[in-house]
């Protein structure tokens, strides 16, 4: 078969198949880079969720010690979880909240009318949908093993403190998406 093709006809046959391979490399390459970015992002959101932790952490030692009272020591984390922010530039463009894993709000910095209230229903994420009672329920349907691997809980103290998918990373999933529709 390819005895029967013309030279110019080879050489636009294997500049073709050559374009072809590099394209399939790239594309290859831009998902494997797609993938490492957000596990990255995970990774450091996981370990900014996990420092906010780690100052319940120490308050709640203290109360278990004795130094403060539960209710001084919880108000303490909750104020300095209040100020506490990460990322962007200058590692201050994020926020964190706290809330129970029944959706009462527990803090959160720019909204302290939720505090108490139950926010399942009330709240909409950075897509726009809902904090519903059947996707809190879904987000703690885990065994307590691999919830503690991922988010512990702070036994009898706040339930749940994360964060909302932060600006900065938002911004950074779209613009990709947009980069790999183009492709």
């Amino acid at each position: 078969m390819l005895q029967q093709l013309s030279f110019k006809h080879k050489i636009a046959l294997l500049i073709a198949s050559s374009v072809a391979g590099l394209a399939l490399i790239a594309g290859l390459s831009i998902v494997q880079t797609r993938s490492e970015i957000i596990d990255g992002k995970k990774g450091a959101l996981r370990t900014a969720v996990q420092a906010a932790q780690n100052i319940a952490v120490a308050y709640q030692a203290k109360a278990v010690a004795g130094t403060m009272s539960v209710e001084d020591a919880k108000k303490a984390a909750r104020e300095a979880i209040r100020v506490s922010r990460y990322g962007g530039a200058e590692g201050k463009s994020d926020y964190f909240y706290i809330f129970t894993t029944e959706g009462v709000g527990v803090m959160h910095p720019f909204k302290p009318e939720w505090e108490g209230q139950d926010m399942i229903g009330k709240v909409k994420d950075t897509s726009g949908l809902d904090m519903s009672a059947d996707a809190v329920a879904q987000a703690l349907d885990v065994s307590a093993d691999e919830w503690r691997a991922e988010l512990p809980l702070i036994e009898e103290w706040f339930e749940k403190i994360g964060t909302a998918l932060p600006t900065s990373m938002r911004d950074e999933l779209e613009s990709l998406k947009t980069r790999l529709d183009r492709i």
